[in-house]
Protein backbone atom coordinates (compact mmCIF):
# COMPACT_ATOMS: atom_id res chain seq x y z
CA UNK A 1 0.00 0.00 0.00
CA UNK A 2 1.11 3.52 -0.47
CA UNK A 3 2.61 3.16 -3.93
CA UNK A 4 -0.73 2.42 -6.14
CA UNK A 5 -0.42 5.79 -7.60
CA UNK A 6 2.06 5.13 -9.77
CA UNK A 7 2.35 7.65 -13.19
CA UNK A 8 5.65 6.36 -14.52
CA UNK A 9 4.88 2.90 -14.30
CA UNK A 10 0.93 3.26 -15.45
CA UNK A 11 2.23 5.02 -18.50
CA UNK A 12 5.35 2.83 -19.43
CA UNK A 13 3.34 -0.22 -19.28
CA UNK A 14 0.37 1.82 -21.56
CA UNK A 15 3.47 2.00 -23.64
CA UNK A 16 4.41 -1.20 -24.21
CA UNK A 17 7.96 -0.06 -22.27
CA UNK A 18 9.61 -1.86 -19.08
CA UNK A 19 9.37 0.17 -15.69
CA UNK A 20 11.95 1.23 -13.62
CA UNK A 21 12.24 -1.90 -11.03
CA UNK A 22 15.89 -3.24 -10.60
CA UNK A 23 17.31 -5.85 -8.38
CA UNK A 24 20.34 -4.03 -7.44
CA UNK A 25 23.72 -6.91 -6.32
CA UNK A 26 26.53 -5.41 -4.58
CA UNK A 27 29.67 -7.13 -2.79
CA UNK A 28 30.45 -5.92 0.39
CA UNK A 29 32.83 -2.39 -0.08
CA UNK A 30 30.58 -1.62 -3.07
CA UNK A 31 29.24 2.01 -3.57
CA UNK A 32 26.83 4.21 -6.24
CA UNK A 33 28.50 7.79 -6.40
CA UNK A 34 26.33 10.72 -5.39
CA UNK A 35 23.21 11.15 -7.25
CA UNK A 36 19.54 12.19 -7.86
CA UNK A 37 17.31 9.62 -9.25
CA UNK A 38 16.49 9.84 -13.13
CA UNK A 39 13.91 12.04 -14.07
CA UNK A 40 13.70 13.95 -10.82
CA UNK A 41 11.58 10.58 -9.88
CA UNK A 42 10.76 9.34 -5.96
CA UNK A 43 12.68 5.36 -5.68
CA UNK A 44 12.07 2.88 -2.83
CA UNK A 45 14.36 0.56 -1.83
CA UNK A 46 13.78 -2.92 -0.17
CA UNK A 47 16.78 -4.63 1.31
CA UNK A 48 16.54 -8.49 0.94
CA UNK A 49 19.67 -9.09 2.03
CA UNK A 50 22.48 -7.71 3.30
CA UNK A 51 22.97 -4.53 5.10
CA UNK A 52 23.64 -0.78 3.75
CA UNK A 53 25.07 2.67 4.74
CA UNK A 54 22.77 5.44 2.93
CA UNK A 55 23.64 8.91 2.84
CA UNK A 56 21.00 12.06 1.34
CA UNK A 57 20.63 15.45 1.03
CA UNK A 58 17.64 17.41 0.68
CA UNK A 59 17.64 19.87 -2.44
CA UNK A 60 18.26 22.48 -0.50
CA UNK A 61 21.44 21.19 1.16
CA UNK A 62 21.14 22.59 4.59
CA UNK A 63 21.28 18.45 6.56
CA UNK A 64 22.42 14.91 6.19
CA UNK A 65 20.78 12.03 6.93
CA UNK A 66 22.71 8.78 7.20
CA UNK A 67 20.19 5.79 7.59
CA UNK A 68 21.91 1.87 8.27
CA UNK A 69 19.06 -0.44 5.89
CA UNK A 70 18.80 -3.70 7.38
CA UNK A 71 17.33 -7.09 5.61
CA UNK A 72 13.43 -6.31 5.38
CA UNK A 73 13.82 -2.51 5.66
CA UNK A 74 12.59 0.01 2.89
CA UNK A 75 14.03 3.02 2.23
CA UNK A 76 11.99 5.87 0.99
CA UNK A 77 14.27 8.81 -1.42
CA UNK A 78 12.18 12.00 -2.01
CA UNK A 79 12.59 13.75 -5.59
CA UNK A 80 15.57 15.10 -6.45
CA UNK A 81 17.18 14.13 -3.33
CA UNK A 82 21.09 13.72 -3.65
CA UNK A 83 22.32 10.28 -2.32
CA UNK A 84 25.13 7.49 -2.26
CA UNK A 85 24.75 4.35 -1.06
CA UNK A 86 27.27 2.23 0.34
CA UNK A 87 26.96 -1.91 0.95
CA UNK A 88 28.36 -2.68 4.37
CA UNK A 89 28.03 -6.61 3.49
CA UNK A 90 27.14 -8.69 0.35
CA UNK A 91 23.55 -7.46 -0.58
CA UNK A 92 20.70 -7.76 -2.29
CA UNK A 93 17.82 -5.27 -3.33
CA UNK A 94 14.73 -4.66 -4.94
CA UNK A 95 14.45 -0.69 -6.30
CA UNK A 96 11.64 0.92 -7.95
CA UNK A 97 11.58 4.59 -9.10
CA UNK A 98 8.21 5.88 -9.56
CA UNK A 99 6.44 9.67 -9.28
CA UNK A 100 2.71 10.70 -8.93
CA UNK A 101 1.04 14.22 -8.71
CA UNK A 102 3.10 14.62 -6.12
CA UNK A 103 6.23 15.17 -8.19
CA UNK A 104 4.73 15.66 -11.13
CA UNK A 105 5.99 20.04 -11.18
CA UNK A 106 9.45 18.22 -10.81
CA UNK A 107 9.13 16.22 -13.19
CA UNK A 108 8.12 17.92 -15.77
CA UNK A 109 10.81 21.05 -15.44
CA UNK A 110 13.51 18.07 -15.29
CA UNK A 111 11.92 17.08 -18.65
CA UNK A 112 12.22 20.57 -20.00
CA UNK A 113 15.73 21.13 -18.47
CA UNK A 114 17.02 17.67 -20.58
CA UNK A 115 14.90 19.00 -23.72
CA UNK A 116 17.17 21.89 -23.37
CA UNK A 117 20.34 20.14 -23.36
CA UNK A 118 19.59 18.16 -26.43
CA UNK A 119 18.97 20.24 -28.80
CA UNK A 120 22.17 22.25 -27.76
CA UNK A 121 23.86 19.09 -27.91
CA UNK A 122 22.00 18.48 -31.54
CA UNK A 123 22.86 21.92 -32.62
CA UNK A 124 26.86 21.85 -31.49
CA UNK A 125 26.49 17.99 -33.48
CA UNK A 126 24.93 19.55 -36.71
CA UNK A 127 27.03 22.49 -36.58
CA UNK A 128 30.52 19.87 -36.64
CA UNK A 129 29.27 17.98 -38.89
CA UNK A 130 28.88 21.10 -41.68
CA UNK A 131 31.85 22.26 -40.92
CA UNK A 132 33.89 18.91 -41.63
CA UNK A 133 31.45 18.56 -44.75
CA UNK A 134 33.27 21.87 -45.89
Amino acid sequence: KGFESDWLGTWLHFVGYEDFDFCYIGPKGSRTSEHADVLSTYSWSANIAGRKHWWLQPPNGTTHIFIDQGPRDVVFVPSDWIHSVSNIEDTCSINRNWFNACAIRRVYAHLLDRRKEVLLALGDDCRSRARSQQ
